[in-house]
């Protein structure tokens, strides 16, 4: 966890460095007790090779064990760090509940787990002050806005704060996810040193993160091996099942996923993401018909939650569900008014595709991909093996399988062998589906 902070410290100061080489970004770093903050600063220092004036370490006791005199130069350093190039790093325990008037901070990486919700809401606030109060600055940071309230990476990091992810705070990351204050970012996906920092943790944790890293990367059938050992771990569990059920619906074993789907929603209702990917794995899976009631239930939960993403989810399922259980082409319609509630969102576009795939509508598909790319171009986080399998499915409706299961190979190298051989069987049965209505209207013709 300090190593992705320092990661992302770096990278702010360069980028910071470019516009205004005297804003200076810091890192926070709340600890469990006294005696875990001078081990943090020994391994700032040791480890990762900052020096003494680059970390600074302030304690709930420090005004306490110096005395008025000598803690008066001690308070004036640590008020003054938005005007200096250090101290980098802010090594603390509970010193910065209260009283600590500092806009820089930018990143913080919270190393204690205590669950309380005051606790956590004051260690966040620590970095809500504004760095970049200037007008000039205005635009930048509500297109930052609207694009994390659509559920993408901000454009720039310019007063938007950087936490990194402490697991015993993930149900109050969700809270604040779902509400469109928070997003996710992923600025480390493919770093190796993530293996490296693995090989350091033993237990179940070592095998979440091996898992968590290979779903990341595309390494699905690793992913689903280290997973798979920890779903029912104390401390991981909760979390282990969460990626695998991502993993296997990137595999598209949408009825392999509905199980442990449906358990981590039924662990928690409320959460829009174990709700989608719940509905996901029905809509999708075999037979959704036989769902109906429980998808119709699960748009209706998405409504309720109320925040942007949960509406665009549920506008998305609306139109899935008229598309998977009516059959009613309608449901191009439904999709289109998605599109055009939230044009810069990659969503409604992939769920389109989706749908003209169900009716084999290649000039949906068409639409949908002409959209995607138009999106990526713009900065979207887009998959380059999700543009694969769609261009594998189009391939497939247009009747071409050897296009279709060579633009597939790439995308499915990593899959388990079970996955991969369905998909491949799935683009043979849409080849073949395409060529006898190619030949039966060759014959109508005649």
């Amino acid at each position: 966890m300090l190593r992705a902070g320092l990661a992302k410290l770096r990278k702010l100061e360069k980028d910071f460095s470019a516009i205004d080489p005297n804003r200076h970004p810091k890192m926070l770093v709340v600890c469990e007790d006294t005696t875990v903050s001078p081990l943090v600063a020994e391994f700032l220092r040791d480890q990762e090779g900052l020096n003494e004036d680059e970390v600074m370490t302030i304690d709930s006791g420090k005004k306490a064990e110096l005395g008025e005199k000598d803690w008066a130069p001690v308070r004036e350093r640590l008020f003054s760090v938005d005007h200096h190039a250090t101290p980098r790093v802010i090594v603390s325990v509970l010193m910065l509940r209260e009283g600590f008037d500092v806009n820089n901070i930018c990143v913080i990486v919270p190393l204690r787990s205590s669950q309380a919700q005051i606790l956590l809401e004051q260690t966040i606030g620590r970095g809500l002050r504004l760095m970049w109060r200037d007008a000039e600055y205005n635009d930048i940071k509500r297109e930052n806005r609207e694009l994390i309230e659509a559920s993408q990476e901000p454009g720039s990091l310019l007063d938007v704060l950087s936490i990194v992810e402490h697991p015993a705070f993930q149900s109050f990351y969700d809270e604040l996810i779902n509400e469109g204050l928070a997003g996710t970012t992923g600025d480390d996906d493919g770093d190796p040193r993530v293996l490296a920092e693995a090989q350091r943790i033993q237990g179940d944790e070592h095998h979440f993160i091996l898992g968590y890293y290979y779903r990341l990367v595309g390494r699905q059938r690793d992913a689903v091996e280290q997973l798979t050992r920890v779903v029912t771990g104390a401390f991981v569990g909760v979390r282990a099942k969460r990626e695998l059920v991502e993993v296997l619906l990137q595999m598209e074993q949408y009825d392999e996923a509905r199980d442990l789907a449906r358990r981590n929603y039924e662990e928690n209702r409320t959460n829009q993401f174990h709700i989608q990917a719940y509905f996901r794995a029905l809509v999708l899976g075999s037979n959704p018909e036989r769902h109906l009631a429980q998808l119709e239930i699960l748009c209706t939960e998405l409504e309720v939650v109320g925040s942007e993403r949960s509406r665009q989810m549920a506008m998305i399922g609306r139109a899935l569900i008229s598309a998977r259980c009516a059959h009613d082409e309608r449901a191009l319609d439904l999709i289109d008014d998605a599109i055009a509630a939230f044009p810069r969102v990659i969503y409604p576009a992939l769920a389109k595709f989706d749908i003209g795939r169900s009716f084999r509508n290649e000039t949906a598909m068409l639409d949908a991909l002409h959209r995607l790319n138009a999106l990526g171009d713009n900065g979207a986080n887009l998959s380059t093996k999700t543009l694969g399998m769609q261009r594998a499915y189009l391939a497939a409706v247009q009747g071409d399988l050897m296009m279709a299961q060579s633009s597939a190979n790439e995308v499915t190298k990593n899959f388990t062998d079970v996955a991969r051989k369905k998909f491949n069987e799935k683009l043979a049965a849409i080849a073949e589906g395409a060529q006898t209505r190619t030949d039966d209207d060759a014959t109508a013709s005649l």
